[in-house]
């Protein structure tokens, strides 16, 4: 029997969200409802014939029944908030099958199946393109593959080297990983500034006068060195 995973599993937290930028409690991560199998990309789940949530353990915790093809899980995400001051991501999990079933990844059978922990910063729209190249972060060194049987444990250090979606990893772009582990504010502050120059633009071409005033300025600022020319 074959039962089918995307090419890799990512289980993993929202880090740096908008929407709760406090960690959770401990005891939040065994609750079903706390954590969403998708991803959910414009109204629509990419983990084809899968509920929304996981389903309560008859133990506490919770559970995932792989589906059979055409279904396939991809991502297992929890809104957690800042991973500041953190130094890990530990995940313990056992895998419960029957003698002779396999897990393959739905969009390459022939590769082994992958599973693996994931971060990702607030407010990523899936692209991975551009600004967003740099929102999911996987513990690519961590990886577990394929998914066997058992009961196993992952440990990802995030002083590790993880990579983004495309090229990015936190070697090679250490201000992007580390602004996705931390919170909201580094993007805040950084639309705030871009509000706060297109506010002062506006004025300088609304009023003559002060961009006169601003130039004299900066001329003087260059004659006394506080500007460096080019």
């Amino acid at each position: 029997m074959l039962f089918r995973a995307a090419t890799m599993v990512a289980l993993g937290v929202m880090a740096a969200s908008e929407v709760e930028a406090a960690p959770r409690a401990r005891s939040s991560y065994l609750n079903p409802g706390a954590w969403v199998i998708g991803p959910i990309v414009r109204g629509q789940s990419r983990s084809r014939g899968m509920p929304l949530h996981p389903s309560l353990g008859p133990a506490g915790g919770w559970h995932i029944d792989f589906p059979q093809a055409p279904g396939s899980v991809n991502y297992v995400t929890l809104r957690h908030g800042s991973l500041a001051g953190k130094s890990r991501i530990v995940m313990r999990y056992r895998i419960e099958a029957a003698p002779g079933v396999r897990i393959l990844p739905a969009t390459a059978p022939a590769l082994p199946s992958v599973i693996t922990l994931y971060f990702q910063r607030g407010g990523d729209n899936w692209s991975g393109r551009g600004w967003f190249e740099g929102f999911r972060w996987y513990a690519t060194f961590a990886s577990r593959s394929p998914i066997a049987p058992g009961t196993h444990q992952i440990v990802a250090p995030l002083n590790g080297n993880w990579t983004a979606v495309r090229t990015s990893s936190a070697r090679n772009n250490p201000a992007a990983f580390r602004d996705a582990a931390a919170t909201p504010q580094a993007h805040d502050n950084a639309i705030a500034a871009a509000k706060a120059l297109a506010l002062v633009t506006v004025d300088l071409l609304a009023e003559p006068a002060l961009l006169a005033q601003a130039r004299a300025e900066f001329e003087e600022r260059q004659r006394t060195g506080i500007v460096k020319r080019r």
